[in-house]
């Protein structure tokens, strides 16, 4: 069992260009943009680069080109799709559908009258009494 708290400053800076590039590559308003930039940033810039050849002399090479490669992706995406590889809808949450077997107007939409309501017979109709002059 784990026991511990979330604290900001625990993070790497490493860490956190991997998490921002992440959510930027994916889309910001789309959840399953995020997992998408998640496996386009790992797979793509940690795994993929982990096998490029580092000289005898630096070791450091790789992880530090990982960096800037990581760097550059941010920069293209902010530039060329802001929006992410999978933006947000545009109307933002759709309704769902209705359940298989459920009426279509149960689902969503402006509630129903009355049953004893009479079809015609509201302020709606009164102003268009209104303005033909006919009686209310």
């Amino acid at each position: 069992m784990f026991i511990s708290a979330f604290n900001p400053s625990a993070w790497t800076p490493q860490e956190l260009l991997l998490i921002y590039a992440a959510i930027l590559v994916g889309g910001r308003g789309n959840p399953r943009g995020v997992i998408l930039g998640t496996f386009v940033v790992y797979v793509g810039f940690i795994e993929l680069t982990r096998y490029l050849p580092s000289p005898a002399s630096r070791p450091d090479f790789g992880p530090a080109l990982r960096q800037v490669l990581i760097g550059l992706l941010i920069i293209l995406m902010l530039k060329f799709r802001p929006e992410g590889i999978l933006p947000e809808r545009a109307g933002g949450r759709q309704p769902r559908r209705p359940a298989p077997g459920q009426a279509p107007g149960l689902a969503a939409g402006p509630p129903a009258e009355p049953a004893g309501a009479v079809a015609g017979a509201g302020p709606a109709s009164a102003d268009l009494a209104d303005q033909e002059g006919g009686p209310q």
